[in-house]
């Protein structure tokens, strides 16, 4: 059987409590989902949530179960990609290619089973979570969005927030300095609207190689990410060779107005509020999905946030660093930088040289990435704690501190106005001092360890 959410939920269920909890009792979407998430954060617990009963933004009785939190594992992320958490960005690198898309014949498509258009359309009756005390209102935060290159036809596919405006409306917000923005832009300058189709659900992986950073016709990239292709089919009022995918649980299809209002705040990846902006509003001309849909949420601000393109930008950036230093072993986005701002490499120093050369390649291969700390290759990168130690033992910052002024950054960082940041990184490998060796780092008898361990005291 082809990949789909379903498919995934299946495995979640096979997997235990850990990595899904199931929700009965009666819940509203606005504010009391979000609250069941945050009190499973604080105990340290980031299960998959399914919840059965919910209240839709029209305050009734939604048709559609909730599922979030889907992407807060790193665990949950390997079990999608079937590598450990700590070979997401490797694996996902490896599977990061091109195959073909297969168009489907409607009769073929589960997201064709309800149809929607016109004065039928009510994205009220929609469980769009909101999440945040703050926020105007809920919010389609699964949506990954498809927009063509006008140019070329190529899609491109990105995750928006999508503020539901009204029955027939949402608003979207991109940033400024990306791809979206820029077809979009083209699209308003010839005088037309931007058609766009929001896919609302499908198998992680599919949301992964949404995540691609490459400049291809995206949807083929899934397919590769998911090790199969990805199945299409004809939109209900785009384009007929527009493709919208036949599996997903939801398609939202529509059209990209010109017109802006105001937006926000949202509750950011970065655990802040996003600014209040100017965004434009999208008219929806058709909501297709499944007969027994699920709908599925996004945690914004929180793990289930800025982990879900963690294996996409690690791989991206291990890919990118080996070709200038080929010894980089390893990188991690810890969640300590939001999963995106801070990113700690390992390192097989070859010349005192190289950490440098990595730094500067990490700040200017990903806009997103603000500070990179390098460590040697007995450094696990996956223990903070480790990391800092070596920050603590291996640095002077007036010879490894590396500031980077005036660079592209990301626009919802509070700590800026604009896209323009300062960017900086620690050289935090050992280096031999002038007439001595650096001090071996300390260690217990390996053959005390496998005795003890042998005893199984514990």
């Amino acid at each position: 059987m082809p990949k789909d959410l379903r498919t995934f939920l299946s495995q979640l269920q096979d997997a235990g409590d850990r990595h899904l909890l199931e929700i009965k009792e009666a819940l509203d979407c606005r504010h009391e989902i979000a609250a069941v998430l945050q009190l499973l954060e604080d105990e340290r617990r980031y299960p998959a949530v399914l919840c059965h009963r919910v209240r839709n933004l029209a305050g009734e009785p939604s048709a559609f179960p909730v599922l979030t939190n889907l992407f807060a594992d790193r665990d949950r992320l390997g079990l999608a990609l079937g590598a450990s958490s700590r070979e997401l960005g490797q694996t996902y690198m490896e599977r990061e290619r091109p195959v073909p898309c297969a168009v489907v014949d409607r009769s073929a498509a589960p997201v064709k089973d309800v149809v929607r258009t016109g004065d039928d359309i009510d994205l009220f009756q929609l469980p769009a979570l909101v999440h945040h005390e703050a926020d105007p209102g809920g919010y389609l935060t699964a949506g990954d969005s498809w927009i063509r290159n006008p140019d070329t036809g190529e899609v491109n596919c990105a995750i928006l927030r999508l503020w539901v405006k009204d029955r027939r409306q949402l608003v979207v917000y991109f940033e400024p300095t990306r791809h979206t923005a820029l077809y979009v832009e083209k699209y308003h300058a010839a005088g037309r609207p931007a058609p766009i189709a929001i896919t609302l659900g499908h198998h992680p992986l599919f949301y992964l190689g949404a995540q691609t950073k490459t400049m291809t016709h995206e949807p083929d990239i899934i397919g590769g990410v998911l090790g199969e292709p990805l199945e299409v089919v004809a939109p209900e009022t785009l384009a007929p060779d527009f493709p919208v995918p036949a599996r997903a649980e939801f398609v939202i299809e529509g059209e990209i107005l010109p017109d802006r209002v105001k937006e926000g705040p949202f509750g950011e990846f970065l655990r802040y509020y996003g600014r209040e902006a100017m965004s434009c509003v999208l008219n929806v001309t058709a909501v297709t999905h499944r007969r027994d849909a699920i709908f599925l949420d996004i945690f914004a601000g929180h793990r289930d946030h800025f982990l879900i393109d963690v294996p996409v930008v690690e791989g991206n950036l291990l890919r990118e660093l080996r070709r200038a230093i080929p010894s980089v072993v390893n990188v991690h986005f810890p969640a300590s930088g939001s999963g995106r701002m801070h990113l700690y490499v390992q390192l097989k120093k070859r010349s005192d040289a190289e950490p440098r050369t990595v730094i500067a390649r990490a700040l200017s291969a990903y806009f997103m990435v603000k500070h990179v700390i390098v460590v040697d290759e007995d450094v696990d990168i996956f223990d903070e704690e480790q990391v800092l130690w070596a920050v603590a033992s291996h640095t002077q910052w007036d010879r490894d501190l590396v500031v980077l002024p005036r660079m592209v950054g990301i626009n919802l960082d509070p700590s800026t106005s604009g896209p323009e940041t300062t960017k900086g990184g620690i050289d935090a490998t050992r280096k031999a001092q002038a007439g001595s060796v650096f001090p071996a780092r300390v260690a217990v008898s390996p053959a005390a360890l496998a005795h003890v361990r042998a005893m199984k005291l514990w």
